[in-house]
C-alpha cells in the first residue's frame, strides 16, 4: 500500500489477495485496525461512539481492541460494503456488546458477515463466529480433510482450504517461502475464510440475491474427506503409508466449499439448526 497506509503484519494483505485469488469481480475496502495510529487515507471512525464499552462477564480489552473492531464495520458499512470479511475471532466466553451491535446492524442492512472459526482444535465456538446469520469457516487440508488445527462443531457452516495458501504480503516485509517476492504461503482458518468471502462476491456480482448466498454455499458444498496416510521412507523409494493410530472426527454444519456447484445448484428444501449454539 502507500506510505499512509501500511500492513506491519501481512495478514491483511494476505487476506485481501486471497479473495482476489478467488474473483475479479470485487472492490476492496481496506480497514486497518490495529495500528499505532489512525491511518490514511482510510480511517474507521466515521461513527461517533463513546470511548467506554460495555463489555459482558466482567471482560475487559484494555487496548480498546473491541472499539476499534466495531468502528471498522461500520466504517465498512457507510462505505457500501456488500459482504464483510473478519478473519479473527475470541473466545465465546468473551462478548462484546458493542461489536455484536455493529454486526446485527450491518446484517440488518444486508451486508453478509464472514468470519473464521479458530485455530484451537475445538468445537467451542468463537465470537462473532457464534453469532446468529455469520457464515462461520473452518479450513481443510489439500487431501479435503478437516485440518489438524481448525474448530470445528456444527455451528461452523462451511470448510476452505487453508493450509498452505499462497497470496500477496506487502513489498516491505520478508517472505519466508517465497523469499525476495512479496507472497508468500500462511495456515489458517483467516486463510480459509477470504475464499468463502471471494466465492460470495462472485455470486453477488453474477446477480445471485444475497438471500440466496448462505442456502448455495451450504447445498453446493462437497463431503468432507478422510486424511490421507503419510508416506515413510527413503527419498526416491516407494514410501510406506502410515496411518494415525486413532482418527479424529470434525464435524462441520455442510462440508467443503465448492464454487461451482454452488453457483449451479438448483432450489430445493434446506433444513438447518435454528440455533448455533445446539
Amino acid at each position: 500500500g502507500s506510505p499512509d497506509f501500511t500492513d506491519a503484519d501481512k495478514h491483511g494483505t494476505h487476506v485481501a489477495g486471497t479473495i482476489l485469488s478467488v474473483t475479479q469481480n470485487v472492490e476492496i475496502i481496506p480497514v486497518q485496525v490495529i495500528a499505532d495510529g489512525p491511518n490514511q487515507p482510510i480511517k474507521p471512525f466515521s461513527y461517533d461512539l463513546s470511548p467506554s464499552e460495555n463489555i459482558r462477564q466482567g471482560y475487559v480489552d484494555p487496548t480498546n481492541l473491541s472499539e476499534r473492531v466495531s468502528r471498522a464495520i461500520i466504517y465498512a458499512i457507510n462505505a457500501g460494503a456488500q459482504v464483510i470479511n473478519l478473519s479473527l475471532g475470541w473466545p465465546a466466553g468473551q462478548n462484546s456488546d458493542i461489536i455484536f451491535e455493529s454486526i446485527m446492524e450491518a446484517q440488518r442492512r444486508g451486508i453478509i458477515i464472514v468470519a473464521a472459526a479458530g485455530n484451537d482444535s475445538t468445537n467451542a465456538l468463537l465470537r462473532p463466529c457464534q453469532y446468529k446469520g455469520v457464515i462461520c469457516v473452518a479450513a481443510h487440508s489439500p487431501d479435503g480433510s478437516m485440518a489438524w488445527f481448525t474448530n470445528f462443531g456444527y455451528g461452523v457452516d462451511i470448510a476452505a482450504p487453508g493450509v498452505g495458501i499462497l497470496s500477496t504480503i506487502p513489498t516491505h516485509k520478508r517472505s519466508r517461502g517465497l523469499p525476495g517476492y512479496p507472497y508468500d504461503y500462511l495456515t489458517g482458518t483467516s486463510q480459509a475464510t477470504p475464499l468463502v468471502t471471494g466465492v460470495i462476491a462472485e455470486m453477488l456480482s453474477r446477480g445471485i440475491p444475497a438471500n440466496e448466498v448462505y442456502a448455495r454455499l451450504i447445498l453446493g458444498a462437497r463431503p468432507i474427506q478422510k486424511e490421507l496416510p503419510v508416506l515413510v521412507g527413503p527419498v526416491q523409494q516407494a514410501g510406506k503409508p502410515i496411518n494415525a493410530p486413532s482418527t479424529y472426527a470434525k464435524n462441520i454444519l455442510s462440508g467443503l466449499l465448492d464454487m461451482t456447484q454452488s453457483l449451479q445448484v438448483k432450489a430445493q428444501p434446506l433444513i438447518l439448526p435454528a440455533d448455533k449454539e445446539i
